[in-house]
């Protein structure tokens, strides 16, 4: 799917993953209705040219890729969990996350230099500085009427022989620093083995979600009596825009002071929801997109709410509990009480959410206030902390 094997031009990267966008869609969608196997088929090809362009974007530090690349990892999970294949979609889900992960942190790596000495941020920012030059001299020289054939050669050497000097120091660097290719968002995604260690018990459920254009995928995992661990998936067949709607309308002030109103809009959230925490008394929950608004303790169930049996533990994916640096821990103060409100965000930082979802509502500062001062008007003055701003 990727015009050349050597580090291509940006351009080339971007037609060559929308080609592969297109192709891929064509394909899942003629060959869903007649058997998975080759829409799944279609759909690891998708997912093999976003890896493939991430490899590039390592080479050329300056070649891009596109946010929506993700898509690709969350179609294949939806059609393997479709096919049967639990443990196989809560891996494909992994590596979107991953993948969304490394997309976001790739633009200012460098600037993720935790322990780092200040001659290896020189050499690091020397090295991807020769690189994007020399990219760009052969992207100059190939667009010419008439390219210098031996120039181009030229270029191509010495690009190789930059990288090969680039991996190297990388390599060094994260054998001293194994931590920093946690931060910057290159370990791997994490596997079914890990999800292993987090369920310790028949009463821990982890529960992932999928938010997909057409369908909200939910995958499950617990450990079996047997003491194997067991996935499962469920299915709501909603929309992308659905779901935001229905997340919008139940955090809506209205329903938020309306104990009828919260009940219903809840349930229709994702109906059976609340039921999948049964008997669990410690649930770990990966939200995903717009779901991350939906306080999952508050959902109310058969006995009462969520929280009043289960114990919620939010997390960005299984690969940030389980590649998580070693970090010093801390003694909490006894019955503290921290609420975090709404964070103030910059007119461009604004106006890319509301070009890239156009559904996500900004809650304003001052109904964040109000609900911090109601919040904090029933504990202690002095063990209250509010974070805001």
């Amino acid at each position: 799917f990727i015009p050349c094997e050597s580090a291509c031009c940006t351009q080339s990267i971007v037609h060559a993953w929308n080609s592969v966008s297109i192709r891929s869609r064509a394909f899942v969608l003629r060959w869903r209705t007649s058997g998975h196997v080759k829409a799944i088929a279609a759909a690891t090809e998708a997912v093999a040219a976003v890896d493939r362009l991430l490899e590039i974007a390592k080479i050329r530090p300056s070649a891009p890729v596109a946010r929506d690349t993700s898509s690709a990892f969350a179609t294949l999970a939806l059609l393997q969990a479709e096919d049967g294949d639990a443990a196989a979609a809560f891996e494909s889900a992994e590596r979107m996350r991953a993948h969304d992960l490394r997309v976001l942190l790739a633009p200012g790596e460098r600037d993720i230099s935790r322990g780092m000495t200040d001659a290896e941020r020189e050499t690091e920012r020397a090295l991807v500085g020769e690189l994007v030059s020399l990219h760009a001299q052969l992207m100059r020289e190939r667009g010419l009427p008439k390219p210098d054939s031996v120039r181009i050669a030229r270029l191509d050497k010495t690009i190789a022989e930059v990288t090969a000097r680039r991996a190297a120091q990388q390599q060094a660097l994260f054998e001293r620093l194994p931590a920093l290719r946690t931060w910057r968002g290159l370990a791997p995604a994490a596997t079914r083995a890990d999800v292993e260690a987090l369920l310790p018990d028949t009463r821990t459920l982890m529960a992932q979600f999928v938010v997909g254009e057409e369908t909200l995928l939910v995958i499950l995992a617990r450990r079996a009596e047997d003491g194997g661990v067991r996935f499962s998936t469920q299915f709501e067949a909603a929309s992308r825009r659905a779901i935001a709607e229905r997340v919008a309308k139940l955090t809506e002030r209205d329903t938020l002071r309306d104990a009828d109103a919260w009940r219903k809009a809840a349930l229709e959230l994702i109906p059976g929801l609340p039921a999948t925490f049964g008997t669990a008394t410690r649930a770990i929950v990966i939200p995903h997109e717009v779901l991350w608004r939906v306080p999952f303790e508050a959902l109310p169930g058969e006995t009462g709410f969520v929280g009043a049996t289960t114990s919620i533990v939010y997390a960005p994916s299984v690969t940030a509990l389980v590649r998580m640096p070693p970090v010093a821990e801390r003694t909490p103060s006894p019955g503290a009480l921290v609420a975090v409100s709404a964070p103030e965000l910059g007119p461009s930082v604004a106006e890319e959410i509301a070009r890239t979802a156009p559904d996500w509502v900004i809650r304003s500062t001052t109904t964040a206030a109000e609900e911090m001062q109601a919040i904090a008007a029933g504990a202690e003055t002095d063990r209250a902390h509010v974070l805001s701003g």
